[in-house]
Order: C-alpha cells, then structure tokens, then sequence
C-alpha cells in the first residue's frame, strides 16, 4: 500500500529485526556478570559469618559451662576478671561482625543498584 503523505516511515523488516537481535545478545552479558558477581559475593560473605557466628556460639557455650545441645558439662575454674575480660572480648568480636555485615550491606546494595 501507498504510505500518507507525511506520515511517519516505516522501517524494514530487516532492519527491526536486525536491532532486535542485537539488543539481547548485548543485555544479557551486561546485566548477567554484575548479577553473578552479586550473587557470588553475597554467598561468600554468609559463609564468613556463619563461620565466625558459630565460633563465637562455641566460645559462648564454654564459658557459660554447656555444650551446643544446652546440657550442663564439667565447670571451667574461670575467674571472674577472666570471665568477665572473655565476655569483653566476645563482645567485640560481635560488634566487629556487626560492623562487617553492615558493611557488606552497603556494598551489596551499591552492587544491586549497578545491575
């Protein structure tokens, strides 16, 4: 058919299809490789915390004198400055992963925008 006067041109099949298979074939690795990455990195960094969580619990267990299970085990002759500097030092140790988390956050966050 004859086009109207003035009316917007059409473009060729061959032409649109040509565009449309080039977008794809560019989208996918852009977004696929910061998607990965994310992914991998969110898995690494839980890795690390749930290690260092299950550290933690352990040194918690012994010095509140019960196993992982809860059931009551032989005393440790702890004083209670030593108690209480071991206490201090599972605090910090808590507080420093706080500080890794929240720090992974951002990190995660400022990677999830870029995808």
């Amino acid at each position: 058919g004859a086009r109207p006067p003035g009316g917007p041109k059409r473009s060729t099949s061959r032409s649109m299809s040509g565009r449309a298979g080039l977008v794809p074939q560019l989208d996918q690795p852009l977004l696929r490789v910061p998607a990965e990455k994310l992914s991998s990195s969110c898995r690494s960094r839980q890795r690390r915390v749930e290690k260092e969580l299950t550290t933690i619990i352990g040194d918690i267990c012994v010095l509140g004198q019960h196993d992982s299970s809860g059931s009551a085990v032989a005393p440790t002759s702890l004083a209670r400055d030593d108690a209480k500097h071991e206490i201090n030092e599972l605090i910090s140790r808590l507080q420093g992963l706080k500080r890794k988390v929240d720090e992974g956050r951002a990190e995660h966050e400022g990677q999830a925008q870029r995808c």
